[in-house]
């Protein structure tokens, strides 16, 4: 009896068995960083985990380049800057795959932005009309004022929308705002407000938090504070 006892209370003891993690893949960004200077040539990698712990797969990473005429890639991961522009690689290895946004920049440095339809002209404001102007921006890493500034001086219309949401409609709202290697925005909010108009303030964040800008020529983040200044047309 005794035997039979001290079985079942060791099975009782015994650790539950944890669900293995899914397959993990990580690509790693090259030596030259997320942005490319063009001509460059190198071997892009991949990390593949399978429940937290690194192994090497039967079958290596298959690559591919979003636009070969900008960054060519070979499916072993060799690539070739050709062209300034913006593009994504991928890589996919026993159905797990992973991308990573690079650039392209020329031989100056600089990267051209993507190309935009050119935007209808904006209609002359009537008297009254609530209006929204870009200031001078405040910037923390590898991106020019003209860079930083476009994008937002090109949503002006919507930005001026914005200014006439609520029951004030002058003062000036500082946001602050992140742009990522890949030049889109992950964090905006306002740094400073004397619109006292939080209709048009979260108005204001959330346009500028759906704009593209030129990717850093360093591959790191950005930070910009810009001021909009709303007023009213004469």
């Amino acid at each position: 009896m005794v035997p039979l006892l001290f079985t079942a209370l060791f099975g009782l003891s015994s650790p539950a068995q944890a669900d293995p993690a899914p397959p993990h893949l990580e690509v790693r960004t090259p030596a030259a960083g997320y942005s490319l200077p063009r001509g460059t040539t190198g071997q892009l990698t991949a990390l593949f985990l399978v429940d937290g712990k690194e192994i090497t797969p039967a079958v290596a990473p298959a690559w591919v380049s979003s636009d070969p005429t900008v960054l060519a890639v070979t499916p072993a991961g060799a690539y070739t800057a050709l062209t300034p522009g913006r593009v994504s690689v991928a890589a996919t290895v026993e159905g797990v795959t992973a991308r990573l946004e690079l650039s392209v920049r020329s031989a100056n440095g600089s990267t051209p932005a993507t190309p935009q339809p050119k935007p209808p002209p904006i209609p002359k404001p009537a008297p009254g009309d609530v209006v929204a102007t870009p200031g001078t921006p405040a910037i923390v890493g590898m991106l020019s004022a003209a860079e930083a500034s476009k994008p937002v001086v090109a949503d002006g219309a919507g930005l001026s929308k914005c200014g006439a949401l609520g029951a004030h409609h002058v003062g000036t709202v500082n946001v602050r705002f992140v742009v990522e290697a890949g030049g889109w925005v992950s964090v905006a909010r306002v740094d400073s407000t004397t619109l006292a108009n939080p209709a048009a303030e979260s108005c204001v964040t959330g346009r500028v938090s759906k704009l593209t800008f030129p990717a850093p020529i360093d591959g790191d983040v950005v930070s910009v504070t810009i001021p909009v200044v709303f007023s009213l047309s004469n």
